[in-house]
């Protein structure tokens, strides 16, 4: 439970930390970066649980690094 609530706060830091990095002209595309990183892992998360259901132990452990 607690991940779950502290997961959307660590979003919106990256986020705000990623555009205060660029300038203004390129905060769109900065943003949208950001987006994709966040799917790319909830893509990553889905796929190791999946093929390791067996073993939800080893798939801790590997989801917390």
């Amino acid at each position: 439970m607690m991940v779950g609530m502290a997961t959307s706060g660590i979003f919106v830091i990256t986020y705000v930390l990623g555009m205060e990095m660029v300038g203004p002209d390129y905060r769109h595309i900065a943003g949208t970066v950001c987006g994709y990183f966040e799917i790319i892992g909830y893509f990553g998360m889905a796929l190791i649980a999946y093929y390791l259901s067996h073993d939800w132990r080893l798939m801790q452990v590997l989801l917390n690094f």
